[in-house]
């Protein structure tokens, strides 16, 4: 359970087209996400996109691009320090 300050961060366009292209890079698609998590793909393109927060979502994406979490993955995209 996050704690009430760790609300799930937004990604800008430009850190939403970096997600698809890592995606694209480890050879994985929303579609595949979406199988996998057992949702629809359009769920998938939402949070990529920042209009929608799921943490199973968020962090699968995560853990697909090689991040603890979603937010550490924005963080370290934003130049911020990761704990």
């Amino acid at each position: 359970m996050r704690k009430i300050n760790e609300w799930a961060l937004n990604p800008t366009p430009a850190e939403s087209a970096w997600i698809k292209y890592k995606l694209e890079l480890t050879g994985t698609t929303a579609k595949y996400l979406a199988t996998k998590l057992s949702i629809d793909c359009r769920s998938v393109y939402n949070v990529i996109g920042g209009h929608r927060h799921s943490r199973k979502i968020e962090q699968e994406i995560a853990k697909v691009c090689g991040y603890p979490s979603w937010n550490d993955m924005l963080r370290s995209l934003r130049g911020e320090n990761v704990a």
